[in-house]
């Protein structure tokens, strides 16, 4: 049985860097899409829910749920669309790796951050 030598740690850790550099804007486009359908389907449930409580006024609750909803809709395309970023023999794959994830990490904060203020705003419109 041969021992593990540092080498081969170093081996295994830039394949794995590398197969995680190409599965990473595929995370982020899975994610996306899932965000754009929550997203979209929260302004479907408030429209109903706003319909069904009779009194479909367009306060400034709603106009502002309204409004963080589709500002948490377009962060999600934008999660959607292909990046532009490229590796080359300067490039350290440890870095682009965590670029990808802060990227990703900023992103998903900022939808769910404009994706809260679109409920909450929305629940004090609908059942106020």
């Amino acid at each position: 049985m041969r021992r593990i030598r540092g080498e081969d740690v170093d081996l295994g850790l830039k394949e794995w860097i590398n197969e995680e550099l190409k599965s990473g804007p595929g995370k982020e486009y899975d994610l996306g899409k899932f965000f754009f359908t929550v997203s979209s389907g929260t302004i479907g449930f408030l429209l109903a829910a706003e319909k069904l409580t009779g009194g479909a006024t367009w306060d400034c609750y709603l106009i502002l749920s309204f409004a963080a909803l589709i500002g948490s809709i377009i962060l999600a395309l934008v999660m959607v669309l292909p990046k532009k970023w490229s590796i080359d023999d300067n490039t350290d794959p440890f870095d682009k790796r965590d670029s990808l994830v802060v990227r990703t990490i900023k992103e998903t904060y900022g939808w769910f951050v404009l994706w809260l203020i679109g409920v909450l705003a929305g629940t004090v419109a609908v059942f106020t």
